[in-house]
């Protein structure tokens, strides 16, 4: 068994509610293939502070969204869904949602996009609109299928000029996408916000 097996657990820990023992510290490179490092010369995590460090950059692993104005509207909604949970924002989250349920809906009935644009969007306006008005936490519980709706959708409709990266949070465990670079965690939001890698769109599935 590798070194980095043995480690992973205490990897997942660097993303979990519990404290990490002072004088730790585990740094996972994100992506498939996640590596150790930052280990001293005992073989245990060198001191400091518990966080997750990615291997790609967000300019490698960015892409750009979308050709059809109409799957722009549903990926922007969601982006800011996304983004008004990592602040724990219910009231912003309540818009964003809304957002989201009238842009699918829109989507879902766009003769420009391809089927399997269409059929991303259905799956959206089907889910969402039980969500409207539900605490954070509910929605967070529906958030990993909407994002991987969101991400079919996104793929279906190369283009546009928004950059985009997706990102992983292994304890939701779930996927979302993001303007930034820095993670932005809206499974968990203060309470481990930047917990997550920045990974490629085709890594959502």
């Amino acid at each position: 068994m590798s070194l980095v097996s043995l480690l992973f657990p205490l990897g997942l820990l660097a993303c979990g509610p519990e404290p990490v023992p002072s004088g730790k510290e585990v740094v996972l490179v994100g992506g498939a293939g996640a590596s150790e490092k930052a280990v001293g010369a005992d073989g245990q995590p060198a001191a400091g502070e518990v966080h997750v460090e990615n291997k790609a950059s967000f300019d490698e692993l960015a892409f750009t969204c979308c050709g059809a104005p109409s799957a722009t509207a549903v990926v922007e909604a969601a982006t800011t869904l996304g983004e008004r949970l990592a602040k724990d924002d219910l009231a912003g989250t309540h818009a964003a949602l809304d957002a989201l349920v009238a842009a699918a809906a829109t989507a879902r009935d766009d003769a420009a996009l391809p089927e399997a644009g269409r059929a991303a969007a259905a799956t959206l306006a089907q889910a969402t609109p039980h969500l409207q008005g539900k605490p954070l936490a509910d929605v967070r519980k529906a958030l990993a299928s909407l994002n991987l709706a969101v991400a079919d959708l996104a793929r279906s409709s190369p283009g546009g000029s928004t950059r985009l990266v997706a990102a992983f949070c292994p304890m939701a465990p779930g996927y979302w996408l993001q303007r930034d670079a820095a993670i932005q965690n809206p499974y968990y939001g203060a309470q481990m916000l930047a917990c997550g890698t920045l990974e490629g769109i085709q890594a959502v599935r």
